[in-house]
């Protein structure tokens, strides 16, 4: 019976330090999984913010696109009008008629600079409410929340592995941490994202205010031509 229960002690030690090394384990897989599973919830929130916004600004551009469709055809038409006259206007001196048409032409361009200086002010709004706004909080969430997925391997490789309370209160730390983030960078991109409301209405007052004073210039360039020639250019 002696030698029986000696050989029984240690097999309950080698049983209890196999089951003590086996919680040690569990609980490294338990913080694992949960570092993960909150990493792909978080990066399922952050593919679904990701399409609204990419929504948000195709949505723009398309309603942008369609001022220039409404002010590019008008001020054509207006061109091909005046273009017309100046061909058309009797009693007028053939020397006369050249230098308007010539002035036509100049002033044509100045017209079609207007309409890139609308075009190219749209494109720096747009780009910048596509670069600048959520984009950089969005990839710097994105970056800390990769890192959660690995924030198990992480703590052992800085914390005193033998001590199981050191570890176990750094992980509880870290999953507090990200829990917290999560939060916090939700609440931010919801505003980022809440931004493009404000930054689409500076840019559509931009725009129409160029527009308008494209309108006037070329309006203004056409009174003038037609006064020009209608005075057979003052000879």
């Amino acid at each position: 019976m002696r030698s029986t229960a000696n050989l029984l002690v240690p097999l309950a030690l080698v049983l209890l330090s196999a089951w003590a090394g086996t919680a040690r384990a569990n609980f490294l897989v338990d913080y694992n999984g949960n570092f993960s599973e909150l990493a792909r919830e978080v990066e399922f929130e952050l593919q679904q913010m990701r399409e609204f916004n990419g929504e948000l600004i195709r949505e723009f551009n398309r309603e942008l696109l369609l001022e220039f469709g409404s002010m590019v055809p008008r001020m054509r038409q207006a061109s091909r009008e005046l273009e017309q006259y100046i061909q058309n206007r009797d009693d007028v001196e053939d020397e006369c008629r050249e230098y308007t048409q010539f002035l036509f032409e100049l002033y044509r361009i100045f017209q079609e600079y207007d309409i890139q200086d609308c075009a190219y002010y749209a494109f720096a709004d747009l780009q910048a409410d596509a670069l600048y706004r959520f984009l950089p909080v969005e990839r710097s969430y994105a970056k800390e929340n990769f890192r959660s997925i690995s924030q198990t391997v992480i703590t052992l490789g800085r914390t005193n592995v033998l001590n199981e309370e050191e570890v176990v209160a750094e992980l509880q730390e870290e999953w507090e941490y990200f829990s917290v983030l999560r939060d916090s960078y939700r609440t931010l991109l919801e505003e980022e994202l809440a931004k493009h409301g404000d930054d689409a209405y500076i840019t559509i007052n931009r725009f129409e205010d160029c527009r308008d004073e494209a309108f006037y210039w070329q309006d203004s360039d056409t009174e003038y031509i037609k006064s020009y020639l209608d005075d057979n250019c003052y000879l």
